[in-house]
């Protein structure tokens, strides 16, 4: 088995997006609850920017507002394992995606990628060999071009586990969703 981590930091356009209800549930909270119902990992961590606890896991607090390569990488360098990054604005947590890239898993990265190219580095699992490229921040693209990784057709995955919240518009896009 193998430990999750939820990023929750700032976000530019839509500000306080974790925390945001739906059905009474912050998105954080309700992506917690299927992390945990899931019973895949170990250990489930939440990496934040803000002073918070979380029932379901196990809080990372952090300053540094950087982006979502530092968060991966000093993830790495905390937690002696390896690591199922979970974007928490990404609340449509689906445990036959994840189980799919667990299945995979063996001594590489797994990212899912779609035919046109594009990856999913915010629902992948690293391998802990990643711990040896130290605290970085930058590109997390470039960063994905560097690891041993082996890449998984994002099409076999539930298409739903991808739903971004970024913007007032897929807020209201998840939460029709929700009702459905």
């Amino acid at each position: 088995m193998v430990s999750a981590v939820v990023p929750v930091g700032e976000s530019k356009r839509l500000q306080g997006k974790h925390f945001l209800s739906i059905d009474n549930k912050s998105i954080v909270d309700f992506l917690g609850e299927r992390i945990v119902e899931s019973k895949l990992f170990k250990k489930i961590y939440v990496y934040s920017t803000k002073k918070i606890v979380f029932e379901w896991g196990e809080t990372i607090f952090d300053n540094e507002k950087k982006g979502v390569l530092y968060v991966l990488t000093k993830s790495m360098n905390i937690i002696d394992d390896d690591i199922f990054f979970i974007g928490a604005d990404m609340p449509f947590f689906d445990k036959f995606s994840a189980e799919k890239i667990i299945e995979k898993f063996n001594d590489r990265s797994i990212i899912p990628k779609w035919k046109n190219g594009y990856v999913e580095p915010l629902f992948s699992l690293y391998h802990r060999s990643i711990k040896s490229f130290g605290v970085l921040n930058g590109s997390i693209s470039e960063f994905l071009n560097r690891i041993d990784k082996v890449f998984i057709n994002a099409d076999d995955l539930n298409p739903l586990t991808f739903v971004k919240i970024t913007t007032v518009i897929d807020y209201r896009i998840a939460k029709n969703i929700w009702k459905n």
